[in-house]
Protein backbone atom coordinates (compact mmCIF):
# COMPACT_ATOMS: atom_id res chain seq x y z
CA UNK A 1 0.00 0.00 0.00
CA UNK A 2 0.96 3.67 -0.95
CA UNK A 3 1.50 5.65 1.75
CA UNK A 4 2.89 9.61 2.71
CA UNK A 5 4.12 11.70 5.91
CA UNK A 6 2.54 15.10 6.61
CA UNK A 7 5.28 15.53 8.91
CA UNK A 8 6.46 18.91 8.03
CA UNK A 9 10.24 17.66 9.94
CA UNK A 10 10.53 14.75 7.93
CA UNK A 11 10.12 16.44 4.59
CA UNK A 12 12.58 18.92 5.69
CA UNK A 13 15.00 16.33 7.20
CA UNK A 14 14.51 13.48 4.69
CA UNK A 15 14.09 10.45 7.50
CA UNK A 16 11.69 9.14 10.05
CA UNK A 17 14.20 8.44 12.71
CA UNK A 18 13.40 10.98 15.30
CA UNK A 19 16.97 10.01 17.14
CA UNK A 20 18.65 10.71 14.05
CA UNK A 21 20.97 13.95 14.22
CA UNK A 22 19.32 15.81 10.97
CA UNK A 23 16.11 14.91 12.38
CA UNK A 24 16.61 16.13 15.83
CA UNK A 25 18.40 19.20 14.32
CA UNK A 26 15.41 20.29 11.87
CA UNK A 27 12.59 19.67 14.80
CA UNK A 28 14.78 22.75 16.55
CA UNK A 29 14.83 25.16 13.69
CA UNK A 30 11.33 24.76 12.83
CA UNK A 31 10.40 24.98 17.05
CA UNK A 32 12.76 28.39 16.98
CA UNK A 33 12.19 32.00 15.64
CA UNK A 34 15.43 31.92 13.39
CA UNK A 35 16.12 32.95 10.09
CA UNK A 36 15.92 29.56 9.02
CA UNK A 37 12.82 28.33 10.42
CA UNK A 38 11.35 30.94 8.17
CA UNK A 39 13.34 30.12 5.18
CA UNK A 40 12.12 26.12 5.94
CA UNK A 41 8.42 27.93 5.91
CA UNK A 42 8.99 30.11 3.06
CA UNK A 43 10.01 26.81 0.88
CA UNK A 44 6.79 25.33 1.94
CA UNK A 45 4.89 28.12 0.61
CA UNK A 46 6.61 28.10 -2.73
CA UNK A 47 5.77 24.73 -2.88
CA UNK A 48 2.61 25.32 -2.10
CA UNK A 49 2.27 28.07 -4.42
CA UNK A 50 3.46 25.58 -7.04
CA UNK A 51 0.93 22.69 -6.75
CA UNK A 52 -1.98 24.80 -6.40
CA UNK A 53 -1.57 26.38 -10.13
CA UNK A 54 -0.51 22.83 -11.58
CA UNK A 55 -3.87 21.55 -9.70
CA UNK A 56 -5.98 24.81 -11.00
CA UNK A 57 -9.45 25.33 -9.63
CA UNK A 58 -12.26 22.82 -9.48
CA UNK A 59 -14.93 25.25 -10.63
CA UNK A 60 -17.38 22.99 -9.05
CA UNK A 61 -15.84 23.21 -5.65
CA UNK A 62 -14.87 26.74 -5.54
CA UNK A 63 -18.31 27.82 -7.14
CA UNK A 64 -19.09 27.31 -3.27
CA UNK A 65 -17.22 30.24 -2.30
CA UNK A 66 -16.52 29.18 0.64
CA UNK A 67 -20.22 28.09 1.89
CA UNK A 68 -20.31 24.27 1.94
CA UNK A 69 -24.09 24.65 1.78
CA UNK A 70 -23.63 26.42 -1.71
CA UNK A 71 -21.62 23.37 -3.21
CA UNK A 72 -23.53 21.92 -5.70
CA UNK A 73 -22.73 18.37 -4.47
CA UNK A 74 -23.83 18.89 -0.86
CA UNK A 75 -27.47 17.15 -0.71
CA UNK A 76 -25.08 14.40 -1.94
CA UNK A 77 -23.11 14.68 0.84
CA UNK A 78 -25.70 14.85 3.22
CA UNK A 79 -27.83 11.62 1.73
CA UNK A 80 -24.41 9.66 1.85
CA UNK A 81 -23.41 10.63 5.27
CA UNK A 82 -26.87 9.54 6.78
CA UNK A 83 -26.65 6.04 4.91
CA UNK A 84 -22.98 5.68 6.76
CA UNK A 85 -24.00 7.12 10.33
CA UNK A 86 -26.67 3.91 9.76
CA UNK A 87 -23.96 1.42 8.95
CA UNK A 88 -20.45 2.67 10.22
CA UNK A 89 -21.29 5.33 12.42
CA UNK A 90 -18.17 3.96 14.53
CA UNK A 91 -15.77 4.06 11.84
CA UNK A 92 -12.20 5.91 12.51
CA UNK A 93 -12.44 7.09 8.78
CA UNK A 94 -15.90 8.01 8.47
CA UNK A 95 -15.31 10.04 12.07
CA UNK A 96 -12.74 11.75 10.66
CA UNK A 97 -14.45 12.98 7.74
CA UNK A 98 -17.59 13.98 9.71
CA UNK A 99 -15.08 16.05 11.55
CA UNK A 100 -14.07 17.83 8.48
CA UNK A 101 -17.39 18.51 7.55
CA UNK A 102 -18.00 19.77 10.85
CA UNK A 103 -15.04 22.49 10.38
CA UNK A 104 -15.44 23.46 7.15
CA UNK A 105 -19.32 24.06 8.19
CA UNK A 106 -18.22 26.60 11.12
CA UNK A 107 -15.52 28.18 9.71
CA UNK A 108 -17.88 29.40 7.09
CA UNK A 109 -17.49 32.73 8.16
CA UNK A 110 -13.68 32.90 7.47
CA UNK A 111 -13.77 30.46 4.41
CA UNK A 112 -16.10 33.26 2.57
CA UNK A 113 -14.64 36.05 3.75
CA UNK A 114 -11.40 34.36 2.23
CA UNK A 115 -13.15 34.57 -1.61
CA UNK A 116 -14.23 37.73 -0.88
CA UNK A 117 -10.92 39.23 0.07
CA UNK A 118 -9.36 36.94 -2.86
CA UNK A 119 -7.21 35.07 -0.20
CA UNK A 120 -5.25 32.08 -1.91
CA UNK A 121 -4.03 30.03 0.64
CA UNK A 122 -7.40 30.12 2.60
CA UNK A 123 -9.73 29.58 -0.38
CA UNK A 124 -6.82 26.61 -1.28
CA UNK A 125 -7.33 24.90 2.75
CA UNK A 126 -11.29 25.23 2.00
CA UNK A 127 -11.09 23.69 -1.60
CA UNK A 128 -8.31 20.94 -0.32
CA UNK A 129 -10.52 19.75 2.64
CA UNK A 130 -13.92 20.08 0.94
CA UNK A 131 -12.09 17.57 -1.99
CA UNK A 132 -10.99 15.36 0.29
CA UNK A 133 -14.38 15.42 2.28
CA UNK A 134 -15.93 14.40 -1.28
CA UNK A 135 -13.36 11.79 -2.14
CA UNK A 136 -13.84 10.41 1.02
CA UNK A 137 -17.68 9.73 1.24
CA UNK A 138 -16.99 8.15 -2.21
CA UNK A 139 -14.05 6.38 -1.13
CA UNK A 140 -16.63 5.05 2.44
CA UNK A 141 -19.74 4.68 0.07
CA UNK A 142 -17.54 2.26 -2.40
CA UNK A 143 -15.62 0.43 0.72
CA UNK A 144 -18.04 0.39 3.00
CA UNK A 145 -21.13 -0.65 1.83
CA UNK A 146 -22.69 -3.16 -0.99
CA UNK A 147 -26.20 -3.36 -2.27
CA UNK A 148 -28.04 -7.04 -2.69
CA UNK A 149 -31.23 -8.16 -4.04
CA UNK A 150 -33.39 -10.33 -1.49
CA UNK A 151 -35.52 -12.90 -3.56
CA UNK A 152 -38.73 -11.29 -3.66
CA UNK A 153 -36.97 -8.56 -5.93
CA UNK A 154 -35.97 -6.08 -2.57
CA UNK A 155 -32.85 -3.72 -2.36
CA UNK A 156 -30.66 -3.79 0.47
CA UNK A 157 -28.05 -1.99 1.29
CA UNK A 158 -25.37 -3.71 3.95
CA UNK A 159 -21.74 -3.22 5.45
CA UNK A 160 -19.08 -5.11 4.29
CA UNK A 161 -14.99 -5.23 5.61
CA UNK A 162 -14.14 -3.54 2.39
CA UNK A 163 -9.97 -2.77 2.05
CA UNK A 164 -7.25 -0.40 3.39
CA UNK A 165 -6.24 2.81 2.79
CA UNK A 166 -3.81 4.28 4.79
CA UNK A 167 -3.34 7.60 2.99
CA UNK A 168 -6.57 8.35 2.68
CA UNK A 169 -7.10 7.30 6.37
CA UNK A 170 -3.91 8.86 7.65
CA UNK A 171 -4.49 12.47 5.37
CA UNK A 172 -8.43 12.26 6.61
CA UNK A 173 -7.07 11.91 10.23
CA UNK A 174 -4.69 14.45 9.99
CA UNK A 175 -6.49 17.38 8.54
CA UNK A 176 -9.21 16.58 10.93
CA UNK A 177 -6.83 17.29 13.81
CA UNK A 178 -5.50 20.26 12.10
CA UNK A 179 -8.60 21.62 11.35
CA UNK A 180 -9.89 21.54 14.84
CA UNK A 181 -7.19 22.67 16.51
CA UNK A 182 -7.64 26.10 18.16
CA UNK A 183 -4.40 27.08 16.63
CA UNK A 184 -5.84 26.82 13.11
CA UNK A 185 -9.11 28.53 13.94
CA UNK A 186 -6.89 31.86 15.44
CA UNK A 187 -4.57 31.46 12.01
CA UNK A 188 -7.33 31.27 9.85
CA UNK A 189 -9.29 34.05 11.27
CA UNK A 190 -5.82 36.48 11.10
CA UNK A 191 -5.13 34.73 7.67
CA UNK A 192 -7.97 35.85 6.13
CA UNK A 193 -7.94 39.12 7.57
CA UNK A 194 -4.57 39.68 6.38
CA UNK A 195 -3.42 43.02 5.63
CA UNK A 196 -6.20 45.00 7.52
CA UNK A 197 -5.02 43.22 10.66
CA UNK A 198 -1.95 43.62 10.43
CA UNK A 199 -1.96 47.46 9.59
CA UNK A 200 -4.28 47.84 13.00
CA UNK A 201 -2.23 45.80 15.31
CA UNK A 202 1.57 46.52 14.10
CA UNK A 203 0.94 50.00 12.41
CA UNK A 204 2.81 48.59 9.34
CA UNK A 205 1.47 49.81 5.99
CA UNK A 206 1.02 47.09 3.92
CA UNK A 207 -1.23 48.66 1.20
CA UNK A 208 1.02 46.78 -1.57
CA UNK A 209 0.03 43.61 -0.13
CA UNK A 210 -2.80 41.88 -3.05
CA UNK A 211 -3.70 38.43 -1.01
CA UNK A 212 -4.09 36.95 -4.35
CA UNK A 213 -1.14 34.65 -4.55
CA UNK A 214 -0.38 31.91 -1.59
CA UNK A 215 3.15 33.48 -1.74
CA UNK A 216 2.09 36.98 -0.86
CA UNK A 217 1.72 35.37 3.12
CA UNK A 218 5.32 35.80 2.62
CA UNK A 219 4.93 39.39 2.71
CA UNK A 220 2.87 39.31 5.82
CA UNK A 221 5.29 37.55 7.39
CA UNK A 222 8.05 39.99 6.59
CA UNK A 223 5.97 42.70 7.56
CA UNK A 224 5.47 41.04 10.94
CA UNK A 225 9.28 40.47 11.49
CA UNK A 226 10.26 44.06 10.34
CA UNK A 227 8.26 45.27 13.22
CA UNK A 228 9.24 43.23 15.78
CA UNK A 229 11.63 44.74 18.05
CA UNK A 230 10.14 47.95 16.82
CA UNK A 231 7.49 48.66 19.90
CA UNK A 232 5.04 46.14 17.86
CA UNK A 233 5.14 43.68 20.28
CA UNK A 234 1.82 41.49 18.94
CA UNK A 235 3.86 40.93 16.14
CA UNK A 236 5.58 38.11 17.80
CA UNK A 237 2.58 36.68 18.99
CA UNK A 238 0.55 36.68 15.48
CA UNK A 239 3.71 35.40 13.56
CA UNK A 240 4.35 32.30 16.30
CA UNK A 241 0.32 31.09 15.36
CA UNK A 242 0.61 31.94 12.11
CA UNK A 243 4.02 29.74 10.97
CA UNK A 244 2.92 26.96 13.78
CA UNK A 245 -0.39 26.45 12.05
CA UNK A 246 1.20 26.54 8.54
CA UNK A 247 3.65 23.93 9.14
CA UNK A 248 1.10 21.69 10.37
CA UNK A 249 -1.83 22.31 7.11
CA UNK A 250 0.67 23.08 4.55
CA UNK A 251 1.91 19.44 3.93
CA UNK A 252 -2.01 18.63 3.90
CA UNK A 253 -2.91 20.53 1.30
CA UNK A 254 -0.47 19.78 -0.97
CA UNK A 255 -1.67 15.74 -0.97
CA UNK A 256 -5.06 16.96 -1.49
CA UNK A 257 -3.71 19.54 -4.43
CA UNK A 258 -1.49 16.29 -5.74
CA UNK A 259 -5.00 14.55 -5.95
CA UNK A 260 -6.67 17.03 -7.45
CA UNK A 261 -3.92 17.49 -10.31
CA UNK A 262 -3.44 13.53 -10.96
CA UNK A 263 -7.08 12.30 -10.98
CA UNK A 264 -8.58 10.32 -12.40
CA UNK A 265 -12.20 10.05 -12.35
CA UNK A 266 -14.39 13.13 -10.99
CA UNK A 267 -15.37 12.58 -7.05
CA UNK A 268 -17.34 14.52 -7.18
CA UNK A 269 -19.66 12.64 -10.02
CA UNK A 270 -18.43 9.11 -8.45
CA UNK A 271 -20.33 10.61 -5.09
CA UNK A 272 -23.33 11.81 -7.03
CA UNK A 273 -24.05 8.16 -8.65
CA UNK A 274 -22.73 6.15 -5.47
CA UNK A 275 -25.60 8.20 -3.71
CA UNK A 276 -28.15 7.65 -6.75
CA UNK A 277 -28.13 3.83 -6.65
CA UNK A 278 -28.16 3.67 -2.92
CA UNK A 279 -31.59 6.03 -3.17
CA UNK A 280 -33.17 3.54 -5.17
CA UNK A 281 -32.85 1.82 -2.05
CA UNK A 282 -36.75 1.83 -1.81
CA UNK A 283 -38.64 -1.38 -1.91
CA UNK A 284 -40.79 -0.87 -4.98
CA UNK A 285 -43.11 -4.03 -4.26
CA UNK A 286 -43.80 -3.02 -0.85
CA UNK A 287 -47.61 -3.32 -0.52
CA UNK A 288 -47.74 -4.22 -3.60
CA UNK A 289 -49.27 -7.96 -2.86
CA UNK A 290 -51.38 -8.32 -5.73
CA UNK A 291 -48.68 -7.45 -8.14
CA UNK A 292 -49.08 -9.28 -11.58
CA UNK A 293 -46.50 -11.52 -11.84
CA UNK A 294 -44.71 -10.61 -15.21
CA UNK A 295 -44.13 -7.01 -14.10
CA UNK A 296 -42.71 -8.26 -10.52
CA UNK A 297 -40.29 -10.09 -12.37
CA UNK A 298 -39.81 -7.05 -14.90
CA UNK A 299 -39.13 -5.15 -11.64
CA UNK A 300 -36.65 -7.74 -9.88
CA UNK A 301 -34.44 -7.61 -13.08
CA UNK A 302 -34.25 -4.11 -13.41
CA UNK A 303 -33.45 -4.31 -9.05
CA UNK A 304 -30.92 -6.65 -9.90
CA UNK A 305 -28.87 -4.11 -12.89
CA UNK A 306 -29.08 -1.67 -10.23
CA UNK A 307 -27.36 -3.70 -7.83
CA UNK A 308 -24.54 -5.12 -10.19
CA UNK A 309 -24.31 -1.39 -11.76
CA UNK A 310 -23.60 0.19 -8.22
CA UNK A 311 -21.18 -2.49 -7.61
CA UNK A 312 -19.21 -2.13 -10.43
CA UNK A 313 -19.13 1.36 -10.26
CA UNK A 314 -17.65 0.83 -6.46
CA UNK A 315 -14.97 -1.69 -7.45
CA UNK A 316 -13.50 1.11 -10.51
CA UNK A 317 -13.79 3.84 -8.04
CA UNK A 318 -11.98 2.05 -5.79
CA UNK A 319 -9.30 0.94 -8.53
CA UNK A 320 -8.94 4.82 -9.44
CA UNK A 321 -7.79 5.95 -6.09
CA UNK A 322 -5.40 3.02 -5.43
CA UNK A 323 -3.83 3.86 -8.79
CA UNK A 324 -3.97 7.71 -8.04
CA UNK A 325 -2.14 7.21 -4.44
CA UNK A 326 0.64 5.61 -6.27
CA UNK A 327 0.68 8.67 -8.97
CA UNK A 328 0.69 11.48 -5.77
CA UNK A 329 3.23 9.90 -3.22
CA UNK A 330 5.49 9.98 -6.55
CA UNK A 331 4.84 13.58 -7.19
CA UNK A 332 5.37 14.48 -3.46
CA UNK A 333 8.42 12.73 -3.30
CA UNK A 334 9.70 15.46 -6.09
CA UNK A 335 8.28 17.96 -4.54
CA UNK A 336 10.16 17.11 -1.27
CA UNK A 337 13.29 17.72 -2.90
CA UNK A 338 12.20 21.33 -4.24
CA UNK A 339 11.17 22.28 -0.89
CA UNK A 340 15.12 20.73 0.54
CA UNK A 341 17.15 22.82 -1.56
CA UNK A 342 15.16 26.01 -1.13
CA UNK A 343 15.46 26.15 2.48
CA UNK A 344 18.59 28.38 2.28
CA UNK A 345 17.02 30.97 0.71
CA UNK A 346 15.52 33.56 2.77
CA UNK A 347 17.92 36.38 2.99
CA UNK A 348 14.81 38.85 2.29
CA UNK A 349 14.05 39.22 6.25
CA UNK A 350 15.84 39.04 9.60
CA UNK A 351 15.14 38.78 12.84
Amino acid sequence: MYNVTTDPIEILSGTNNRLHPVYVETAKDVGSDSSKSLGYLKSFLKSLDSANKKAGSDAKISGAKGNITNFSGYDDIRTSMSFLDKHISGNSFYKNLKDIYNCLDSYTNSYVEAYERNVTIAKAEFECALHLLVMGLAWSTANYLEMAHTKDGSIIVKKRIGRSSPMLTKLASDMASRLKSTDHKSYLQQIVKGKTMLKQESGLDLTYLTEGDIMDVWKIFTSITSGIGKGYTVGKRVLQTIKRSMFGIIPLIRICLYFRYKKKADKILALQQQVAFIKLNIDQLQNKKNMDPAKKEEIIKKQQAVVEAFNKKAEKLLAELSEEESEVVTELKKNDSEIKNDSSKNDDFGL
